[in-house]
């Protein structure tokens, strides 16, 4: 996935010979990703009827016939179209941008319905539940609107910006923070019922996977968990060497990928470790696809694979011009799937053979720049500010149940609950 945030080391990017360097927690202590304009395709495609609908960083929404490529409409939107995966539901589509706003559009003819405007970028996919649409920002909201309408219904602030796409099952909405928190809210109201606290952002593109009152999620900390819903009580952990997004269940084995490199299936009961799939390069690939014996993932070195689920064996791999960083698309007997060159790729799912591409309006991919922010001060810092100071030793930050040897300590910038009523 392309991440909106990596951690720094600071001790291993500067070295400062004189002066004294100052962070101050804005946000977080973090390296920020910036995606500039391109053509590049970085979300999973949706399907409906005869179309494969998609975003990119062209500011585009495109709808493209399935069998043959041919653009049948397109939809432009006022910002870059970023690990937003559209949604259809009822003849209207739902897509988020870098405008802040919620975009409803007709699925026939790509005309707007109607947009809702949030105070943040829009990063991360909405769910549509019974008449509502869930989905969050990054200016740290989870919303609630009607999905006819727009209209709101209810919003509930989070500690920091959420970029994952809310789950809802039975009367409740699940939804992931980078604030490291996995919220559990009431449906109807949107008030807190729980709350639990991982180490890391808490990021999944897709619906976290629920099974016998069990949900599963993973953590920027490294860690897969199951935690039962009722009460958010642990029931397992799996410790990964890199970043989890979304997984996806296949009768009794969980699937995921991580940032170590590495496709993991793991037991659902135990949180045993079954087999795993060593890619050629760190940082692993996109969320699962499963299809009855096989699975399908996009790798970040421009491979889609396709391997036995019972066994992790490959089958076979197909190779793109860039990065494919979101979960491919099956529908009607073929895969589709975006990549960062600019494309939107239809292949045979049996033997990994291309039968067609649709390039996108730029054919130059997006540019991804770093940016750090810190205070470089030649003086020593005023008394109040020492306090703001990094601590680069090794210290241990506790979190309820959990503990995990971080680089810094900070205190809750947020009050336990929501500052919206």
């Amino acid at each position: 996935m392309v991440r909106e945030e990596r951690k720094l080391d600071f001790e291993k990017e500067f070295e400062l010979e004189m002066g004294s360097l100052v962070v101050r927690r804005k946000k977080r202590f973090t390296e920020s990703w910036n995606i500039g304009f391109g053509g590049s395709v970085c979300c999973s495609p949706a399907a409906h009827n005869s179309k494969i609908i998609f975003g990119s960083c062209d500011h585009n929404v495109y709808a493209v016939n399935s069998d043959t490529g041919e653009e049948v409409w397109r939809y432009k939107t006022d910002g870059i179209i970023l690990n937003c995966s559209p949604i259809t539901n009822e003849g209207i589509l739902y897509i988020g941008s870098y405008d802040q706003n919620l975009h409803a559009i007709s699925v026939d003819d790509g005309k707007e319905i109607w947009r809702f405007k949030t105070g943040g970028k829009i990063v991360s996919t909405t769910n549509v539940f019974k008449g509502v649409v869930y989905f969050g920002s990054q200016d740290r909201y989870v919303y609630a609107l009607d999905a006819k309408t727009g209209n709101e219904i209810w919003r509930f602030k989070t500690g920091d910006e959420v970029a994952s796409m809310p789950t809802v099952c039975e009367n409740l909405v699940f939804v992931g923070s980078y604030d490291g928190y996995l919220y559990a809210l009431h449906r109807p109201t949107g008030n807190e019922i729980w709350r639990f606290k991982t180490g890391g952002n808490v990021n999944n593109w897709y619906k976290n996977p629920v099974r016998k009152g069990v949900m599963y999620f993973g953590s920027f900390d490294g860690n897969m968990y199951a935690v039962e819903i009722s009460n958010g009580k642990e029931i397992w952990r799996f410790k990964t060497g890199g970043d989890i997004g979304s997984s996806f269940i296949h009768g009794d084995v969980l699937y995921f990928t991580s940032t170590d490199g590495n496709l993991y299936a793991v037991d659902c009961d135990t949180g045993k470790e079954i087999w795993r799939f060593k890619t050629t390069i760190k940082y692993g690939g996109t969320d699962v696809l499963l299809d009855g014996d096989v699975l399908y993932f996009g790798s970040y070195q421009n491979f889609v694979h396709c391997l036995k689920t019972k066994t992790g064996e490959e089958l076979w791999r197909f190779k793109v011009g860039g990065t494919v960083y979101a979960r491919p698309t099956l529908h009607k007997g073929v895969l589709y799937l975006g990549s960062w060159d600019c494309h939107l790729y239809a292949i045979d799912p049996k033997n990994g053979k291309e039968k067609w591409r649709f390039q996108t309006s730029s054919s130059q991919p997006s540019e991804i720049q770093e940016e750090i922010s810190v205070e470089f001060k030649t003086s020593e810092a005023p008394e109040e500010e020492e306090k703001e100071k990094l601590d680069f030793g090794t210290q241990t930050e506790e979190m309820g149940e959990y503990k995990k040897d971080v680089q810094y300590k900070v205190k809750s910038e947020y009050k336990t609950e929501s500052e919206y009523k």
